[in-house]
């Protein structure tokens, strides 16, 4: 069993014992990214990954490889979710930053 799996177990007094409690963050800033055409969305960050701004997150590519969109962050912060889905659409989101 996962920690995530015995707190919520716990919390719900499904197990015994207090749920871990974690310290939270307030998010003020959103940055999402979208992917400008159709084509490969290639992450190079995952969720909980901290970032700069103008960090390179991504690439969307064709299906020959060739670069069609560079993703960069516009904001200092902490990867929210990095699609795991390898076709996009233009318009999909890529991902989010939080900071």
């Amino acid at each position: 069993m996962t920690p995530q799996f015995i707190t919520l177990n716990r919390h719900l007094g499904m197990l015994e014992g207090e749920p871990e409690s974690r310290p939270t963050r307030l998010l003020r800033e959103f940055a999402w990214l979208r992917s400008e055409a159709a084509g490969f969305w290639y992450p190079h960050v995952t969720a909980g990954d901290q970032v700069q701004s103008g960090q390179k997150l991504g690439t969307v590519k064709t299906l020959l490889g060739e670069t069609l969109q560079e993703v960069t962050s516009s904001i200092r912060g902490t990867v929210l979710f990095s699609v795991s889905s390898l076709a996009m659409n233009a318009g999909d989101p890529l991902c989010a930053v939080g900071a």
